[in-house]
């Protein structure tokens, strides 16, 4: 790459210490991409509707796509900060890749690419990992099974309390108790909203 670190540094002046995260990983994006660097648009996000099946399970997401691949294959792109110690990379593999293995197994996304920066927000190097390799290499910490099936219960609970149409459920899971719970709000009263999500062209033209 012909970029140096220090024109894909942060303006601190600029963006602050609270945007300088976002603001990093919105760097990157156009750094690796054929964006124009020059008009860095934070607003400028991609969306496609999905299908996905699990077991006797169906459910229609919408997922953010970072970029595509010369195949027109979807890649996921992350910015973390480098890992320095043996805390540091447990943390990385218990967490952040519990949760990048999470999001593109849904969406159906078998490549990451991440840029891994200093404490100084410069980007050190680059690296691409396969999702599919990501469990095993985390096995210590969580098993890709084991989140399956959970989210398989899930799922059959979520249906057998959802019985009604234009009510708000809530589901909420706090950290270390073992059960879900399901929190019923009051019925919409609004002639004006409508149950249905996709616009009448989208379902008519997937027929």
């Amino acid at each position: 790459m012909s970029k140096t670190r220090t024109q894909i540094s942060i303006n601190d002046s600029l963006y602050g210490e609270v945007n300088k995260c976002s603001f990093c990983g919105l760097k990157f994006l156009y750094f690796i991409t054929d964006r124009n660097e020059t008009q860095i648009n934070e607003f400028e996000k991609h969306f496609v509707i999905k299908s996905f099946k699990l077991d006797s399970h169906k459910l229609l997401t919408l997922n953010e796509i970072d970029a595509i691949d010369q195949n027109g294959k979807a890649i996921d792109v992350k910015v973390v900060e480098a890992i320095k110690t043996s805390k540091s990379q447990e943390f990385f593999n218990r967490k952040k890749l519990l949760r990048f293995w999470s999001k593109c197994s849904v969406q159906g996304i078998d490549k990451i690419v991440i840029g891994n920066r200093n404490s100084n927000n410069f980007l050190i190097d680059i690296e691409e990992r396969e999702v599919k390799t990501i469990p095993e290499n985390c096995s210590a910490y969580w098993s890709d099974s084991k989140c399956i099936e959970f989210l398989d219960r899930l799922l059959h609970f979520m249906k057998k309390c959802i019985t009604e149409e234009m009510i708000v459920y809530e589901f909420s899971f706090n950290r270390g108790e073992e059960f879900v719970s399901c929190n019923r709000f009051n019925t919409i009263n609004s002639t004006d909203i409508s149950p249905q999500i996709l616009p009448d062209f989208y379902i008519n033209s997937t027929k």
